[in-house]
C-alpha cells in the first residue's frame, strides 16, 4: 500500500466534504462523504498494518546484522563502558558488549497476545546468553510507545518504552493472560541483568558521504546498518 495512495484518498475526502459537508460519526453523511471516508479509512488501515510488518521484519534484518557480540560504541565509535565494583571495592570500567544474535531464535507471537498488538513488545529473541527484546520502528521518525505502570505502592504512572518500569508491566500483564513462563523468563532476565533491550528503526535512506558513497559504520554520527537506527537502552544504569 502506497502513501500516494493513501494520500490520494484523503483528498478525495476532503473534496466531498468540501461539496457536502464535512463527515461525522454516526451521523446523516452524504453518500459521496461516506464512500469516500471508507476508502480512506481501509486504505489508511492497510497502510499502517503494512508499515508495522515492514518495521518488524526490517528491524529483525537490522539486529541481526547488528547484534555480532561486539563492543558497543557510542555514535563517536568510543567504547561504551559500565563500572564494576569488585568484594573488595575495587572499581573497574568494563566494556559492554551488544547482544549476540548468532543462533539466536525469534520466538512467535503468543496466541494469547491482543491482535492489535498493544501490550505486548515487537521482537522477542532466545540467545544463549538470554532474552533481548527489540522494539520496531518503521521510520526513524516515529516515536516510542508508552503504557501505564502500576506499581506495588503508589499512584499509576506513564511509563516509556526504554524503561526497566515498561518491560516489567509489559511482562506483568503477559503473566495475566497466560503467558505465564515467556513472562518468567523476562522478569528474571530483568532481575538478573541478563536481559537486553534495543530500539530499531527503519531508514530508508541510506547514509552516503560528500563523495556520494555509503558511509562505513566507524564514520557514522548515529548507529546504523545498511538504513537501520538503532540504540540499547539502558535499564540497568550501566554507561557511564
Amino acid at each position: 500500500m502506497s502513501i500516494d495512495a493513501v494520500k490520494a484518498a484523503e483528498t478525495k475526502l476532503q473534496k466531498a466534504e468540501s461539496d457536502h459537508g464535512k463527515y461525522e460519526k454516526d451521523g446523516n453523511n452524504h453518500t459521496n462523504v461516506a464512500k469516500a471516508k471508507k476508502e480512506y479509512d481501509r486504505l489508511n488501515s492497510e497502510m499502517s498494518i503494512t508499515s508495522e510488518l515492514l518495521g518488524e521484519k526490517s528491524a529483525d534484518l537490522g539486529a541481526r546484522f547488528a547484534f555480532d557480540g561486539g563492543t558497543l560504541r557510542d555514535s563517536k565509535g568510543n567504547p561504551v563502558t559500565r563500572e564494576v565494583v569488585d568484594l573488595d571495592g575495587n572499581k573497574t570500567l568494563v566494556e559492554i558488549e551488544k547482544p549476540d544474535l548468532t543462533d539466536a531464535v525469534l520466538l512467535n507471537p503468543s496466541p494469547l497476545a491482543p491482535a492489535n498488538g498493544n501490550n505486548q513488545f515487537d521482537l522477542i529473541y532466545r540467545t544463549k546468553d538470554g532474552i533481548v527484546i527489540v522494539e520496531a520502528k518503521g521510520s526513524k521518525h516515529t516515536d516510542l510507545g508508552e503504557t501505564t505502570h502500576y506499581p506495588q505502592s503508589g499512584k499509576p504512572v506513564k511509563v516509556m518504552q526504554g524503561r526497566k518500569e515498561y518491560v516489567m508491566e509489559i511482562a506483568n500483564r503477559m503473566w495475566q493472560r497466560g503467558e505465564i513462563s515467556l513472562a518468567t523468563e523476562i522478569i528474571n532476565g530483568v532481575n538478573n541483568k541478563s536481559l537486553r533491550y534495543a530500539l530499531f528503526k527503519g531508514n530508508p535512506d541510506v547514509a552516503r558521504g560528500v563523495d556520494g558513497n555509503p558511509v562505513i559504520e566507524s564514520e557514522r554520527s548515529t548507529p546504523i546498518a545498511d538504513g537501520f537506527f538503532y540504540r540499547m537502552f539502558d535499564i540497568y544504569g550501566w554507561k557511564t
